[in-house]
């Protein structure tokens, strides 16, 4: 993919700001109303952040799924497997003239800091 997308740290426009903004606000509607988890699984889903291309034609947007490893990663592909469904709902909501192409990517940030939250808690414990 040739595009640089706009990441934290650069400057971005206000007005990708705003379309980020209104991309997260509407996924995140589209996967707590429309989206019907399988039966008998409980997926937690949080969108995370919006990165957009400044030709707004493309989305990337982060994902948290809750619980474990296993459960998120099963989480996230089933979400992966819902895209086109997002997409058409997404389409039908958003008021641009070119609808961006989303692209899912998990967040993995929770995880992570949940991590180093651990490993600080085990240097203080030794530290007593």
């Amino acid at each position: 993919n040739s595009f640089k997308f706009i990441t934290k740290g650069f400057p971005m426009s206000e007005r990708l700001k705003k379309v980020a903004s209104l991309i997260h606000k509407i996924v995140s509607e589209i996967i707590q109303k429309e989206i019907q988890v399988p039966r008998g699984k409980n997926y937690f889903y949080t969108v995370t952040d919006v990165v957009v291309t400044p030709d707004l034609d493309l989305a990337r947007v982060y994902i948290s799924v809750l619980g474990s490893q296993e459960n998120a990663e099963e989480g996230f592909t089933f979400l992966c497997h819902t895209l086109p469904r997002i997409q058409k709902f997404f389409a039908g909501r958003i008021r641009l003239k070119y609808t961006p192409k989303l692209q899912l990517f998990p967040d993995h940030t929770s995880e992570y800091a949940s991590k180093i939250d651990h490993l600080i808690r085990e240097i203080h414990k030794d530290e007593k």
